[in-house]
């Protein structure tokens, strides 16, 4: 198996295969993944424990109060962003071949690198969709039967037809165009890169070190597969930790047109003191697990299915 190919380049796959499985496998990860999403940001909205005690009680009142729908608020606007992820991907996989034909051949260089580049390429195109899906997410909670959820000051009141979808998403792009034009698309966008940028950059770097970490280890008793599974979720657990102070500011800054990252910083200091380390993160924490476990775990599947046929007997399973 030591002698198999383990990490399949973008030069191996027939991309024909590749991108039709990418979309399917993305989509089923964001659907599994959306609810966690959706509570990591309401806690990260909320000032102090006003609506929500935590991550727990958050999927409690969700569940008892809004059902199944309630965690899948603005799940339509995301899915327009399996796009953007697909070229995330494609951008990450050709960077990684053309570092490769430049003579930088250590794997956690080339993923740091091409992590980082790819994660500032997507966040161009997602950013518009992320603010749409979190101004959805945060709207009709509800702490009780007639009780709905204290909304921050600053955030755009919306009226949507509830009943349908597409009007709801129609009315909240017309909302925030008439509030802020097209800069409210973008609001929040340098401290997006600031956030994803490094995440997607150390997430990549994270992830192959913990392979080779765990390669002598567990070579002849776990699949390949497996353990590159594992080494993903150990990244993303360490990734998320890092960085998710400056995915709250993020947050924050996007919902609550604060207007600077300072004054919202300012802000969650008064309001959370060191809790800013950790508020939103057991939430995030679950999503990462999850998404880090089953995203790279369907992803290297999909990469093994999308072999060319002169590669196929190479490849370790």
């Amino acid at each position: 198996m030591s002698e198999k190919v383990r990490t399949i380049e973008w030069e191996m796959m027939d991309k024909r295969k590749f991108i039709p499985l990418n979309l399917a496998g993305s989509f089923a990860l964001t659907a599994s993944a959306y609810p966690f999403s959706l509570v990591k940001t309401r806690l990260q909205v909320q000032h102090g424990l006003e609506n929500y005690g935590g991550a727990f009680d958050a999927f409690v009142k969700i569940a008892k109060y809004e059902g199944i729908r309630g965690f899948y608020k603005g799940f339509l606007v995301s899915c327009f962003g399996l796009i953007s992820g697909t070229g995330y991907i494609m951008t990450y996989e050709a960077m990684r071949s053309f570092l490769s034909k430049r003579g930088i051949e250590d794997s956690s260089t080339r993923g740091f690198i091409a992590g980082g580049i790819a994660a500032l390429i997507g966040r161009t195109f997602a950013n518009p969709l992320e603010i749409v899906t979190q101004r959805m997410m945060i709207m009709g909670q509800r702490k009780g039967i007639n009780d709905f959820v204290k909304i921050p000051e600053n955030v755009i009141r919306i009226k949507v037809d509830k009943r349908n979808a597409l009007r709801a998403i129609l009315s909240v792009i017309s909302s925030m165009a008439k509030a802020d034009g097209i800069k409210g698309f973008y609001r929040g966008f340098f401290m997006s890169l600031t956030t994803t940028v490094p995440a997607g950059a150390l997430w990549w770097f994270f992830y192959h070190n913990y392979q080779g970490l765990l390669e002598p280890i567990l070579t002849h008793q776990v699949p390949v597969v497996a353990q590159q599974c594992l080494a993903a979720t150990l990244g993303g657990i360490t990734t998320t930790t890092l960085v998710n102070p400056l995915d709250l500011i993020r947050t924050r800054l996007q919902v609550e047109r604060t207007g600077s990252i300072r004054k919202t910083l300012q802000v969650l200091w008064k309001e959370e003191k060191l809790g800013i380390v950790t508020k939103g993160l057991s939430a995030k924490l679950f999503s990462t697990i999850l998404v880090s476990s089953l995203s790279i775990g369907g992803y290297e599947v999909i990469k093994r299915l999308s072999v060319r046929q002169e590669y196929k007997k190479l490849v370790a399973w």
